[in-house]
């Protein structure tokens, strides 16, 4: 989950602006400048892969990059490598660069690992365990993954991890339901129902939680019945 630095222990954070932090920092340490950050969110959306230059210079200035966009990205690419406190976390590699960290490191990767978990025990019908796993995975996000970012792939990337955050979201309130042992839990629990069936109104999974919490509510004669 952390990679080691000349900063200590670190996480790669992209669940929102770039940014690292280590294990005794509770805010993110944003980079330089927004270039760099642009550059370190490329790099860690594909970790211990050679990302090509070309890719890398339309990703951070869409599909016309200045002419000298290539130059610029060693300048940009010797900050990151201060920002992470390391110079051998950023290589260059022929064609392209690598983020050379951990596996786990990156808290888009963090959040995949504690989703994937919290399903498997509501799957089993352990909510209890599967409800701190949730929060903790929906902590992690501070904005937009991969935010200001030109091409396909990455906004590809970003719509698949957007759709896992409404998941968590929606199993965060399936917990909720199913732990909700008196009126005033199950008030909170119908609240975030309805929260989330107005978040995304066209999803059919928020509104059948909506639709249960309220008539979980009703059956303990809290509301006049679901509609």
């Amino acid at each position: 989950m952390l990679a080691h630095s000349g900063r200590g222990v670190v996480q790669i954070g992209v669940l929102g602006e770039f940014g690292v932090r280590s294990d005794a920092e509770q805010a993110w340490t944003l980079a330089s400048s927004r270039q760099v950050g642009k550059l370190g969110s490329v790099l860690a959306c594909w970790p211990v892969q050679v990302v090509p230059d070309d890719l890398i210079l339309k990703a951070m200035w869409g599909p016309s990059p200045p002419r000298t966009a290539a130059n610029t990205l060693q300048v940009h690419a010797s900050r990151l490598r201060a920002v992470l406190g390391t110079s051998a976390a950023v290589l260059r590699r022929s064609g392209g660069y690598l983020l050379d960290i951990p596996v786990g490191a990156v808290d888009a990767e963090e959040f995949e690992g504690l989703l994937a978990a919290a399903r498997g025990h509501c799957q089993g019908g352990d909510f209890e365990l599967a409800q701190p796993l949730l929060r903790r995975a929906l902590d992690l996000w501070r904005g937009t993954p991969f935010g200001g970012l030109h091409g396909v792939e990455l906004a590809a990337r970003r719509a698949h991890l957007e759709e896992l955050r409404m998941a968590a979201r929606e199993h965060l309130v399936l917990c909720g339901i199913r732990l909700a042992e008196d009126a005033f839990a199950l008030d909170a629990a119908v609240a975030d129902a309805c929260a989330l069936a107005t978040l995304a109104p066209e999803r059919g999974r928020s509104q059948e939680l909506l639709w249960e919490a309220r008539t979980r509510a009703a059956e303990l004669g809290q509301l006049g019945g679901p509609g």
